[in-house]
This record gives C-alpha cells, sequence and structure tokens, in this order.
C-alpha cells in the first residue's frame, strides 16, 4: 500500500546496451496512490536484445494523476523474443494532462506470444497535447490471447501533431474474448503524418461483448471506411465516403459477430498523411455486443496512400446500438491499390440514429481486384441526418466478383443535405451473385448541391434476388452539376420481390453531362407491391452520351399505388447508340397518380439494333397531370425487332399541357410482333403548343394484335407548326378487336408541311364496336406531298355509334 508524491524536473541522456536473459514471476498485490508532476527533457537510445520468459499475475487498484511535460528523443532498435502470461485484476483510475513532444526512431523484431486475461475497471481522464514523429520498422510474430472483462469510461482530450513512419511485416494471431463496456470522451485535434508499409499475416478471433454509445461530431478532410453497424441512435459513414485514392485487390472472408454497447464522444482536428502498402492475409472472427454513444467532432486532413494485398476471413455478428452524432468537415487525398479476396458474413441487428454533419472535399483513386462473398442478415433501424458538403474526385478501377445475400428488416429514418462537387472515374469489372430479403421501412430527406464528373466503365455479371418490404418517406432537394461517362459491359440475373410503399418529394436542379456505353446481359424478375408518393421538381441541363448493347430478360409482377408530382426544367442533350436484345414480362397492377410540370429543352440522338420480347399484363389505375414545356432535337436511328404481349386494364385521368418545339430525325429498320389486349378508361386533357420539325426514315415489319375495350374522354387544345418528311417503308399485319367509347374535344390550330414516301404493305383486319362524340374546331394550314405505293387488305367490321 503506497502512496507517492513525486514532483520531478529531469534532463537525462541515457544510453542503454543491453543483451538481457530474464526469466520473471511476478505476483502482486498492490495498492497505491501516484501523483506525479514532471518535466521532463529526455534523449535515450536504447539497443535491446532480450530473451524473456515472465508469468505475470496482478491485483492492481491504482489511483493515478499525472501531469506531464515531455519532450523525448528516443531511438529503440529492439529484438525481442518474449513469452508472456498476464493475469490482471484491475480497478484504475488515472487522469494524465500530458504535454508531449517526442522523436522516436523503433526497429522492432519481436516474436511473441502473449495470453493476457483481464478484467478492468478503469477511469481515465487524459488531457495531451502530443507532438510526435516516430519511425517504427517492426517485423512482429506475434500469439495473443486476450480475455478481458473491461469496464471503462475515459475521458480524452487529443491535440496531437504525428508523423510516423511505418514498416511492418506483421504475422499474428490473437485471439481476443473481450467483455467490454466503455464510456470515453474523445477530443482530439490530430495532425498525423503516417507512412505504413505492412507486410501482415495475421489471423485473430475477437469475441467481444461491448456496449458503447458512440457521437461522432467530425470535420474531417479524411478517407473513412466506417462499418457500424449500431443498434442505438447512430451517425455513420459507411462504405466510403471518400476523398481516397484506391488502389485494391481485396480477397477477404470476413465474418462479424458484434454485440457492441460503448459510449464514446470524439473531437478530432486532423491532418494526417497516411502512406499503407500492405500485404494482408486476415482471418477474423469477430463477435461483438455493442452498445455505444460516440461523439465524434474531427477536423481531419488526410493524405493517405494504401497499397495492400489483403487475405482476409472475417466472421461478424453484430447486434448494434448505437447513438452516433458525426459533424466533419473532411479534405483527404488517399490512394488505395488493394487485391482483396473477401468472404464475408454479416448478421447485423442494427438500432441506429445517425446525425452527419460532413464537410468533405475528397480526392480518390481506386483500383479494385475484389472477389467477394457476402452474406448479410440485418435488422435494421436507424435515423440518420446527413448534411454533406462534399468535394471530391474520384477514380476507381474495381475488378469486382462478388456473391452477397442480405436479409434486412430495416427502419429507417434519414435526413440528408448534400453539397457536393465530385469527379469520379469508375471502371468495374463485376460480377456478383446477391440476394436481398429486405423489410425496410424508411424515411429519408436529401438536400444535394452536387457538382460531380464522373466516368464509369463497368464490366458487370450479376446474379440477384430481391426480396424487400419497404415503407419509404423521402424528401430530396438536390443541386446537381454532373459530368459522367459510364461504359457498362453488363451480365445481370436478378429477381426483385417488393412490397414498397414509399412516399418521396424530390427537388432536382441538375446540370449533367454523360456518356454511357452500355453492354448489358441482364435476366431480371421483378414481383413488386409498390405503394409510393413522390414529388418530384427537376431544374436539369443534361448531356448524355448512351452506347448500349443490351440483352435483357426482365419479368416484372407488380402492384403499384403511386402519387407523383414532378415539376422539371429539363435542358439535356443526350446521345444512344443502342443494341439491345431484351425479353420482359411485366404483370403490374397500378394505381397512380402524378402530377408533371415540366420545362425541357433536349438534344438527342439515338441508334439504336433492338431486339426486344416482352409480355404485359398490368392493371393500371392512373391520374396525370402534365405540364410541358419541351424543346428538343431528337435524331433517332433504330434497327428494332420487338415482340410484345400487353395486356392491360387502364383507367386513366389525364390532363397534358404542352409547349413544344421538337426537331426530330429518325431512321428505323422495325420488325414488331405485339398482342395488345387493352380495357382502358381514360379522361385525358391535352393542351398542345407544338412547333416541331420530323424527318422519318423507316423500313418497318410489324404483326399486331390488338384488342380494345376502351371508353375515353379526351379534349385536345392544340396550336401546332410541324414540318415533317417521311420515308417509309412499312409492311404491317394487324388484327384489332375494339370496343371503343369515346368523348373527344379536339380544338386545333394546325400549321403543318409534310412530305411523305411510303412504301406500305399492309393486312389489317380490324373488329370494332364504337360509340363516339367528337367535335373538332380546326383552323389547319397544311402543305402535304405524298409519294405511295400502297398494297393492303383490310377487313374491317365496325358497328359504329356516332
Amino acid at each position: 500500500m503506497s502512496t507517492s508524491t513525486e514532483i520531478s524536473n529531469n534532463m537525462s541522456t541515457s544510453t542503454e546496451i543491453s543483451n538481457n536473459m530474464s526469466t520473471s514471476t511476478e505476483i502482486s498485490n498492490n495498492m497505491s496512490t501516484s501523483t506525479e508532476i514532471s518535466n521532463n527533457m529526455s534523449t535515450s537510445t536504447e539497443i535491446f536484445n532480450k530473451m524473456s520468459n515472465s508469468t505475470k499475475i496482478f491485483n492492481n487498484m491504482s489511483k493515478s494523476t499525472e501531469i506531464s511535460n515531455n519532450m523525448s528523443t528516443s531511438t529503440e532498435i529492439s529484438n525481442n523474443m518474449s513469452t508472456s502470461t498476464e493475469i490482471s485484476n484491475n480497478m484504475s483510475k488515472s487522469t494524465e494532462i500530458s504535454n508531449n513532444m517526442s522523436t522516436s526512431t523503433e526497429i522492432f523484431n519481436n516474436m511473441s506470444t502473449s495470453t493476457e486475461i483481464f478484467n478492468n475497471m478503469s477511469k481515465s481522464t487524459e488531457i495531451s497535447n502530443n507532438m510526435s514523429t516516430s519511425t517504427e520498422i517492426s517485423n512482429n510474430m506475434s500469439t495473443s490471447t486476450e480475455i478481458s472483462n473491461n469496464t471503462s469510461t475515459s475521458t480524452e482530450i487529443f491535440n496531437n501533431m504525428s508523423t510516423s513512419t511505418e514498416i511492418s511485416n506483421n504475422m499474428s494471431t490473437s485471439t481476443e474474448i473481450s467483455n467490454n463496456m466503455s464510456t470515453s470522451t474523445e477530443i482530439s485535434n490530430n495532425m498525423f503524418t503516417s507512412t505504413k508499409i505492412s507486410n501482415n499475416t495475421s489471423t485473430s478471433t475477437e469475441i467481444s461483448n461491448n456496449m458503447s454509445t458512440s457521437t461522432k461530431i467530425s470535420n474531417n478532410m479524411s478517407t473513412s471506411t466506417e462499418i457500424s453497424n449500431n443498434m442505438s441512435t447512430s451517425t455513420e459513414i459507411s462504405n466510403n465516403m471518400s476523398t481516397s485514392t484506391e488502389i485494391s485487390n481485396n480477397m477477404s472472408t470476413s465474418t462479424e459477430i458484434s454485440n457492441n454497447m460503448s459510449t464514446s464522444t470524439e473531437i478530432f482536428n486532423n491532418m494526417s498523411t497516411s502512406t499503407e502498402i500492405s500485404n494482408n492475409m486476415s482471418t477474423s472472427t469477430e463477435i461483438s455486443n455493442n452498445m455505444s454513444t460516440s461523439t465524434e467532432i474531427s477536423n481531419n486532413m488526410s493524405t493517405s496512400t494504401e497499397i495492400s494485398n489483403n487475405t482476409s476471413t472475417s466472421t461478424e455478428i453484430f447486434n448494434n446500438m448505437s447513438t452516433s452524432t458525426e459533424i466533419s468537415n473532411n479534405m483527404s487525398t488517399s490512394t488505395e491499390i488493394s487485391n482483396n479476396m473477401s468472404t464475408s458474413t454479416e448478421i447485423f441487428n442494427n438500432m441506429s440514429t445517425s446525425t452527419e454533419i460532413s464537410n468533405n472535399m475528397s480526392t480518390s483513386t481506386e483500383i479494385f481486384n475484389n472477389m467477394s462473398t457476402s452474406t448479410e442478415i440485418s435488422n435494421n433501424t436507424s435515423t440518420s441526418t446527413e448534411i454533406f458538403n462534399n468535394m471530391s474526385t474520384s477514380t476507381e478501377i474495381s475488378n469486382n466478383m462478388s456473391t452477397s445475400t442480405e436479409i434486412s428488416n430495416n427502419m429507417s429514418t434519414s435526413t440528408e443535405i448534400f453539397n457536393n462537387m465530385s469527379t469520379s472515374t469508375e471502371i468495374f469489372n463485376n460480377m456478383s451473385t446477391s440476394t436481398e430479403i429486405s423489410n425496410n421501412m424508411s424515411t429519408s430527406i436529401e438536400i444535394s448541391n452536387n457538382m460531380s464528373t464522373s466516368t464509369e466503365i463497368f464490366n458487370n455479371m450479376s446474379t440477384s434476388t430481391e426480396i424487400s418490404n419497404n415503407m419509404s418517406t423521402s424528401t430530396e432537394i438536390s443541386n446537381n452539376m454532373s459530368t459522367s461517362t459510364e461504359i457498362f459491359n453488363n451480365m445481370s440475373t436478378s429477381t426483385e420481390i417488393f412490397n414498397n410503399m414509399s412516399t418521396s418529394t424530390e427537388i432536382f436542379n441538375n446540370m449533367s453531362t454523360s456518356t454511357e456505353i452500355f453492354n448489358n446481359m441482364s435476366t431480371s424478375t421483378e414481383i413488386s407491391n409498390n405503394m409510393s408518393t413522390s414529388t418530384e421538381i427537376f431544374n436539369n441541363m443534361s448531356t448524355s452520351t448512351e452506347i448500349s448493347n443490351n440483352m435483357s430478360t426482365s419479368t416484372e409482377i407488380s402492384n403499384n399505388m403511386s402519387t407523383s408530382t414532378e415539376i422539371s426544367n429539363n435542358m439535356s442533350t443526350s446521345t444512344e447508340i443502342s443494341n439491345n436484345m431484351s425479353t420482359s414480362t411485366e404483370i403490374s397492377n397500378n394505381m397512380s397518380t402524378s402530377t408533371e410540370i415540366s420545362n425541357n429543352m433536349s438534344t438527342s440522338t439515338e441508334i439504336s439494333n433492338n431486339m426486344s420480347t416482352s409480355i404485359e399484363i398490368s392493371n393500371n389505375m392512373s391520374t396525370s397531370t402534365e405540364i410541358f414545356n419541351n424543346m428538343s432535337t431528337s435524331t433517332e436511328i433504330s434497327n428494332n425487332m420487338s415482340t410484345s404481349t400487353e395486356i392491360s386494364n387502364n383507367m386513366s385521368t389525364s390532363t397534358e399541357i404542352f409547349n413544344n418545339m421538337s426537331t426530330s430525325t429518325e431512321i428505323s429498320n422495325n420488325m414488331s410482333t405485339s398482342t395488345e389486349i387493352f380495357n382502358n378508361m381514360s379522361t385525358s386533357t391535352e393542351i398542345f403548343n407544338n412547333m416541331s420539325t420530323s424527318t422519318e426514315i423507316s423500313n418497318n415489319m410489324s404483326t399486331s394484335t390488338e384488342i380494345f375495350n376502351n371508353m375515353s374522354t379526351s379534349t385536345e387544345i392544340s396550336n401546332n407548326m410541324s414540318t415533317s418528311t417521311e420515308i417509309s417503308n412499312n409492311m404491317s399485319t394487324s388484327t384489332e378487336i375494339s370496343n371503343n367509347m369515346s368523348t373527344s374535344t379536339e380544338i386545333s390550330n394546325n400549321m403543318s408541311t409534310s412530305t411523305e414516301i411510303s412504301n406500305n404493305m399492309s393486312t389489317s383486319t380490324e373488329i370494332s364496336n364504337n360509340m363516339s362524340t367528337s367535335t373538332e374546331i380546326s383552323n389547319n394550314m397544311s402543305t402535304s406531298t405524298e409519294i405511295s405505293n400502297n398494297m393492303s387488305t383490310s377487313t374491317e367490321i365496325a358497328v359504329a355509334l356516332l
């Protein structure tokens, strides 16, 4: 039992050269109270050749107060071979106030086997102002077993400026069994410059029952990858919100089981430059029961270069309850080169409330060679508030082969405010198999000001199964300026079962330039029960170039109930080159209410070679209000071969107000076979102010079967000025069976100039029971030139009630 008070003003220069061979057994029952006030200035050179075998049994109860102003320069060269067994029952209360300035050079050749059993209950308060420069060269081979029952409350205030160089060749086998209950408060002002060169071979088994509460308020200029599965109130940046340059060839197998409960408050002012070259082969099993409350306030400026060759096997099971608040101002430049092979099994029981306020400026280059197998079972309840001010430049080159299974029960409320300026280049070689079972209930608010330049090259082969029960409320306000180049080589098989109930409000101010090159082969099955309410306000200026080679097979079964409001001011320039082969089956029961107000200025060029087979069975009930102010220039070159079967029971009420100015050039070689069965009940009001110039060159071969049971009420008010040139070689076979009851009112002021050159060969069979009431008021001025070579065979059976 000791009580010590130390006041020391030390200035020491020490040189130690020691060749130690020690075997020590310590059994200590210590109860100490120490107060240390030290002003130390030391220069030490230590050369160790140690071979130690130690057995330590500690029963410590300590209370320490340390106030230290340290300036140290240390050089350590150690060749250590140690076997240590530590059994400690510690109860400590420590207060540390330190102002440290240290320069350390450490060269480690360590081979250690450690067994640690901790029953720790600690309360620590650390206030440190550290300025350190450390160089670590370590060749570590360690086997550690940790069994810890920790109850800690820590308050840390860091003002750190560190430059660290780490060259490590680590081979570690660690087993951690920890029952941790920690409350940590970290306030850190960190300026890090770290260089890590690590060749790690690690096998870690972590079994942790952690109870943590984390609140993160961070101002980060960094690259952060956070996998936070918190069951409480948590704010997370998961999956990369990056200013990072990542070149990664990843081979990882990860299984994480975590039940975490932690309370941490972290305030970071970080400026770090890190270079990591790592060849990692890790097998980690983490079972953690975490309950965390973390507060992070971080101002981070980081430059990180990571070169990693990782082989990891991890098992993660998370039962997380976390409350996190993140305020981050991030400026990060990260370079990651990773060769990853991962197999991950994730079981999430998450209840999170997250608040994220981030000001991010990131430059990222990512080169991924990923082969991953992931299984995710998640029960998520999340409330997130995200405020992002992002400026990012990202380059991603990824070769991904992933198999993912996701079972998620999600309840999320998210608020996102984005101010994004991003430049991204993405090259993806993806082969993925994903199974998603999700029960989602989400409320999201997104406010985003985005300026992005993205280049995406995708080579995707994916098989996805999605079963989702979604209930979402989303509000999106976005001001976007984006330039994107996308090259897709996609082969996907997707099965989607959706039970969606969504309410979305979207306000977009978009300026985008996109180039898309698609080579798609997809098989998709969609079963959806959707109930959505969406409000969209678009101010779009886009330039898009699409080159697509698509082969798709899609099956859609949808029960949709949607209410949408769209207000859009669009200016778009699009170029589409598509070679499409699609087979689609759609079964839809739709009930939609849509309001569209759009001011569009578009220039589109479409070159398409399409071969499609579509089956549509739809029961639609829609109410739409559309107000269009369109100015479009379109060029279409299409070679289409389509087979479509449509069975639709439609009840629609539409109001359309068009102010159109369009210039279109269409060159089409179409071969279509369509079977349409319509049971339509529509009420439409159309107001057109059209000025169009169209050139159509078409070689059409169509076979259509149409069965109509139509009941329509239409009102058309049109002021049209059109110039059209049609050159068509048509061969059509049509069968129409229609039971029509229509009431139409047309008021038109038309001025048209049309030139038609047609070589038509048509066979039509019309069986119609028509009851129509039409009122036409037209002021027409037309100039038409028709050159036609028609060969038609028509059979009309009409019972008309006019």
